[in-house]
């Protein structure tokens, strides 16, 4: 207990003064510590634009890991980055791994406003062959918001997936969206006489 007290102020006192290089930094982002984890999230959140867009490619290798582990917390540690990561998440939802497509997914719909401009790659993503990234990707459009007025027919469509969380995570969207989805055909209940 004690030593990994002493192991979470060290972190949080290197963390604090910005004594850590990004590769130091990259592996508190990956720590299975959550402490650890959460001092080096708070940190990257403060980095300069410039300083994001060089944890990138780093964070990017890491998405890709086989270790589902390693790969969620590059997510994570990704959707604290905000605009930087986005043309890179974007790229990833064409990864040959679907793994690495729904952590994208789920990074951009974290992300949130920043996000904006990678509604037309979730919108394509709504089409991977996949269902849990079909489900990941109107998730995450749904939590857009708003501003994911757009994605709106797509997510329409996406209603009538053959899957049940892709269309529950599709209605969602919308509704989060402030659009009304449509009722699906052939289950209207008929009122009882």
């Amino acid at each position: 207990m004690k030593k990994n007290l002493t192991r979470i102020f060290v972190v949080f006192i290197t963390v604090s003064l910005g004594a850590c290089s990004n590769a130091g930094l990259e592996k508190r982002l990956l720590s299975s510590d959550p402490a650890v984890r959460a001092h080096a999230l708070a940190k990257l959140a403060r980095f300069s634009q410039s300083r994001k867009t060089a944890m990138v490619p780093l964070l990017m290798e890491d998405l890709k890991s086989s270790d589902s582990s390693t790969s969620n917390r590059a997510a994570d540690a990704l959707a604290v980055m905000g605009e930087p990561a986005v043309p890179s998440l974007m790229a990833s939802l064409q990864s040959s791994d679907v793994y690495v497509r729904i952590n994208s997914a789920a990074a951009l719909g974290t992300m949130g406003a920043p996000a904006i401009s990678a509604i037309p790659g979730l919108v394509g993503a709504l089409h991977d062959p996949h269902p849990l990234v079909r489900e990941e990707a109107a998730s995450a459009l749904g939590q857009l918001g708003p501003g994911a007025k757009d994605s709106a027919t797509a997510l329409a469509e996406a209603s009538k997936d053959k899957d049940d969380l892709v269309r529950s995570a599709a209605i969602e969207a919308m509704k989060k969206m402030g659009v009304a989805p449509e009722p699906a055909k052939g289950h209207v209940r008929q009122p009882q006489s």
